[in-house]
């Protein structure tokens, strides 16, 4: 009798054991791991064509990373970059005015993750970023050996908007990165529940994940979204902080590089919009940093429809254009009621 509940139990204890991944078929498991074809980065001068390997699927180890979740912004606090990367694993160099040259494979070292390739505005150099467990490193290359050099004390913050980068010269950028005092995180207690109102007036909002939820997220927000402009030399290597901290979302050249254009988001923050929809500051800096004009400032979109548009100064050129190794102008747009239009080259 014994021995039979014995084995009972035994039996019940190997049931009730996790069971593995199971794994397809061999054909099937051939498919899923084929090489993705690779990405093709011609550069701005058309002499040259970059051929970049992305990794298909992210390793269960690095989702499984800590982050935050914050204003609509998922990051890693401990290098202040996306959580979900897309990884590079190879980039190779080819010419095109010289269909007999050898490609040219660019040599990452080992470690941590290799991500976001950008060409120099004259194609000479590039950039490549690499996160580790402690920062995410801003690393350059040149086209014609394809040899790689790191820019030192730059740790990029890229927990809020990723690789924003203003180039204003084919050798000169600003971009964001931690401030040097930047310190531990704040730990508010929690002193009270967080009350909203449900009723009152119609606000016509979409439903957001990752929103903040009180005043420790408020905090929490302040601390990892703070970053410093800071002017990189790319072909030195050298680097310095121009201006002071702030909640910067964006930063891009005006004209030939000789002025910056920053967005700034300050408070009040708000527990059902995300950080793109906060109040917002827009200002020409000088290459030093210093405010020398403010165009705007935008308030909190709340209570605005759907797709609509804040009555006021906004700015017509979408983060992802100004990402790209281009100089020129921009242009503003102001709404006034009801339908009227100006717009203002910056």
């Amino acid at each position: 009798m014994t021995v039979a509940l014995l084995a009972t139990a035994l039996s019940g204890l190997a049931a009730a054991a996790p069971a593995p991944y199971k794994q397809p078929s061999a054909a099937i498991r051939e498919l899923l791991d084929a090489p993705a074809l690779p990405r093709l980065i011609p550069s701005p001068d058309r002499a040259a064509l970059a051929l970049v390997e992305q990794r298909r699927y992210t390793p269960l180890e690095e989702l499984a990373r800590p982050g935050l979740r914050l204003a609509g912004a998922r990051f890693d606090p401990r290098n202040a970059s996306q959580q979900n990367l897309i990884a590079v694993q190879r980039v190779r160099l080819r010419s095109l005015l010289d269909p007999e040259a050898t490609e040219r494979d660019v040599e990452l070292p080992a470690g941590g993750t290799w991500h976001n390739f950008i060409w120099a505005p004259d194609g000479q150099r590039f950039l490549l970023s690499r996160r580790t467990d402690t920062a995410d490193e801003l690393w350059a290359g040149a086209t014609s050996n394809g040899q790689l050099w790191r820019i030192y004390n730059v740790r990029l913050n890229n927990a809020v908007d990723a690789d924003d980068i203003a180039w204003l010269n084919a050798r000169e950028a600003v971009v964001l990165t931690v401030p040097d005092d930047r310190g531990a995180a704040p730990s508010r207690a929690q002193t009270g529940p967080a009350i909203q109102e449900t009723h009152g007036k119609a606000s016509p909002e979409r439903t957001y994940p990752d929103l903040l939820r009180n005043p420790r997220d408020e905090d929490l927000f302040e601390h990892y979204a703070r970053s410093q402009l800071t002017l990189i030399d790319v072909a030195s290597g050298q680097s310095r902080d121009i201006g002071t901290p702030g909640l910067f979302t964006s930063v891009s050249s005006i004209g030939t590089g000789q002025a910056l254009l920053t967005e700034r988001l300050v408070r009040p923050f708000s527990y059902n919009l995300t950080f793109d929809d906060f109040p917002t500051v827009v200002e020409v800096r000088q290459r030093d940093g210093k405010v020398i004009r403010e165009l705007a400032k935008m308030p909190l979109k709340q209570g605005v429809a759907i797709d609509g548009s804040l009555a006021g100064p906004g700015c017509s050129t979408r983060r992802r254009q100004r990402m790209r190794p281009s100089i020129g102008s921009r242009r503003w747009t102001a709404a006034t009621p009801p339908t009227a239009r100006r717009s203002v080259i910056a």
